[in-house]
């Protein structure tokens, strides 16, 4: 085996993450384009001894506070509910759930394992530099698909 086919899966890994972070963007795009404000909301302290935690909503692309206060689980739901009346508001969270995790092309004569190694590496441990150094490819692109899908989305 040739250090051509590990290079030739590392470019196939950063292409089908490049493409997986464009498709997450266009479905951010399109529901922002529908009016749509992507936001994350949540526990922001942890609860105190009468069961009441602090919470906020934030717009996802901006994180600029759009509410906040302090109660239990239920009560943050229904001032989530009262507030998002128009139904304005989408939760990222599950939106980057359903988008799910990029899908790898296989190399031909590359082991299964190793092609599994090296996806970890781009996707965990690898430094932007070093997988460029190591493929040829451009350090700005290899840094851009090496992003999660919403960090390239939220930059974009």
């Amino acid at each position: 085996m040739s250090d051509d086919l590990t290079k030739t899966h590392v470019r196939k890994v950063l292409e089908a993450r490049a493409a997986w972070q464009a498709a997450f963007t266009a479905k951010v795009g399109a529901l922002e384009s529908a009016g749509r404000v992507l936001v994350d909301a949540g526990q922001a302290g942890s609860y105190g001894d009468d069961g009441r935690a602090l919470w906020e909503v934030t717009d996802w692309r901006t994180g600029k506070p759009l509410a906040s206060g302090r109660g239990t689980y239920e009560e943050f739901i229904a001032e989530f509910d009262r507030l998002n009346t128009d139904d304005r508001w989408v939760l990222i969270g599950p939106v980057i759930e359903e988008h799910g995790e990029p899908e790898y092309p296989s190399t031909p004569g590359l082991p299964d394992g190793l092609a599994k190694a090296l996806e970890e590496w781009v996707e965990v441990t690898a430094e932007a530099e070093d997988v460029a150094a190591w493929t040829g490819a451009p350090v700005e692109y290899v840094a851009q698909c090496m992003r999660e899908e919403s960090d390239a989305a939220r930059a974009a």
